[in-house]
């Protein structure tokens, strides 16, 4: 019988460390800090998906935004990534209040990615090499919730894209998260 190591990515160590009940303590505790403190243009917080990374995310005015991203693997790989993301205001109208605060978005950004080890094969941002270096291009198409009070942003997203360096292939990538405005 052949045995294999288990891959631990960011998601599954928070998982292994934390029981859930301390996870819905730490975000109920984190939910009232947040409605003392008045919004920012500072967003971050964390995405699940692909890939599930720490995010965050900088308003320059009229919605509009520089979405950014660290994910790792412990033993594998760092992808970065930025995005300039362009809102859709009132794009669901204003029927209530929660349909207005509502945001869709779409935007433009740049992925890249490096590997930490020797893989067995290659990947579509990956090569086999430790070292290797992976560059691709991403349109970021998403819904986020932004109440007014606390100052949390609510988010699901699609991000296909092409990589472009080792070799050209469509990729995609897409998750739900989580960020703190301050």
């Amino acid at each position: 019988m052949r045995y294999f190591k288990e891959q631990v990515t960011p998601a599954l160590f928070l998982c292994k460390a934390f029981s859930m009940k301390k996870i819905i303590l730490l975000i109920t505790m984190y939910c009232g800090l947040a409605q003392a403190a008045p919004s920012g243009p500072l967003g971050l917080g964390v995405i699940f998906g692909n890939p599930t990374a720490l995010t965050g995310k900088y308003l320059v005015g009229n919605g509009r935004a520089y979405d950014f991203g660290l994910a790792f693997s412990f033993s594998d790989y760092i992808l970065l990534y930025g995005d300039y993301l362009v809102p859709f205001t009132k794009g669901f109208g204003s029927r209530d209040k929660f349909v207005s605060q509502l945001i869709p978005y779409y935007g433009v950004g740049a992925i890249a990615v490096t590997t930490t080890k020797d893989r067995n094969k290659d990947d579509h941002y990956l090569g086999k090499k430790s070292g290797s270096f992976g560059l691709g291009l991403r349109i970021p198409l998403g819904i986020e919730w932004r109440p007014s009070d606390p100052a949390f942003g609510f988010f699901i997203e699609i991000v296909p894209g092409i990589s472009i360096v080792p070799e050209t292939s469509a990729m995609f990538q897409g998750g739900v998260g989580l960020r703190y405005f301050f």
